[in-house]
């Protein structure tokens, strides 16, 4: 019996020993796992702190980049905000121009060609250099034998004329914002040459001037006194926005504008301004039987009288030496002429 009882207890004593055993290598085992998904939690937060580590180093780099400070031009720099390009303003400008366009004296030779064909390094490695404080000139001439052509000949030409020579004007004084041409339609009106956007683009270019500069123009616009394809009434859309911008607090320093009309002319044509912004050349500055650009030039600098202190017959009888002929304004080849000062 006591042997009995001692060998139930030693059965009883091994399977407690293979118990504790048991619960050692499960305890281990658990431990053992514990550990296998410690390093796995470490190793994917180790991940995702590397993956926001690179991400915090891509920003920084980035920033980093974005902060050296990298000497642009206002081209470069307002062009980002332009829906389009300035090669494409200009070839939107450009286009249906004969293909050169006259210039006498100038400082800026606008050679349409070279607008169309080349890009915008080679139009400013070949412009002669543009300098701010000295008189630039630049006119296009309208061709006689088409004067009713409106793609380049009529109002909207005349614009489209102003245009291109401020623009090229901008450019070499590195201070052209093409921010204004964040709307497609804005450059779809462009696109179509519509009138009213082109005077909008007028506007805006002639904004970006400095109070120090003054643009004189000078226009020959006899040609437009003509009904055919509605030239006259788009004449008068073109005056009058023009008008709005000579009248503009801000603007009206900026851009003076002078028109030289035939004093046999019509009553609509020289009616088409206002008597008060009617000035008339003073007697000694005209030649004998022509305007001269020198004289108009004279006249534009210097204090003009006006010509609601006199009647057009009043003023035709005060210049006995024109025969009381009509002066001849093909002299100045109804002309769009742009003086920067």
């Amino acid at each position: 019996m006591p042997q009995q009882v001692q060998s139930t207890q030693q059965f009883i004593l091994t399977l407690a020993q293979s118990r504790d055993e048991a619960k050692l290598m499960l305890v281990d085992s658990f431990r053992e796992q514990q550990k296998t998904n410690q390093r796995k939690t470490a190793e994917i937060v180790s991940t995702e702190v590397q993956i926001s580590n690179t991400g915090i180093e891509w920003l920084i780099e980035k920033q980093e980049t974005e902060s050296v400070i990298v000497p642009k031009s206002s081209v470069q720099q307002e062009a980002s905000r332009a829906v389009i390009s300035l090669n494409r303003l200009v070839k939107i400008l450009s286009a249906l121009f004969p293909d050169r366009i006259p210039a006498q004296n100038t400082a800026i030779d606008l050679n349409v060609l070279v607008l169309r064909q080349r890009n915008l390094q080679h139009i400013l490695q070949n412009t002669p250099q543009f300098d701010p404080r000295a008189e630039s000139r630049a006119h296009t001439a309208l061709n006689e034998d088409r004067p009713y052509n409106d793609d380049w000949y009529g109002p909207s030409g005349m614009i489209r004329s102003l245009i291109a020579q401020i623009l090229l004007a901008l450019i070499k004084r590195n201070s052209l914002d093409l921010g204004c041409l964040d709307r497609r339609s804005y450059v779809r009106g462009l696109e179509h040459h519509d009138l009213g956007i082109l005077c909008d683009l007028l506007s805006d270019l002639v904004c970006q001037f400095d109070a120090e500069t003054t643009i004189y123009v000078i226009d020959g616009v006899s040609k437009f006194d003509v009904d055919h394809n509605n030239i006259f009434q788009r004449f008068e859309v073109a005056i009058r926005r023009l008008g709005d911008i000579v009248k503009d607090d801000e603007l009206g320093p900026r851009l003076k504008i002078l028109m030289t009309v035939p004093f046999r002319s019509s009553v609509r044509l020289k009616n088409i301004v206002d008597t008060k912004f009617q000035p008339a050349l003073l007697q000694q500055l005209l030649a004998p039987n022509k305007l001269s650009i020198g004289s108009i030039v004279s006249s534009i600098l210097s204090r003009s009288t006006l010509q609601n202190a006199a009647t057009t017959s009043s003023l035709q009888n005060d210049l006995p030496e024109w025969g009381g002929g009509d002066y001849d304004d093909e002299y100045i080849g109804d002309m769009y002429h742009l003086i920067l000062k």
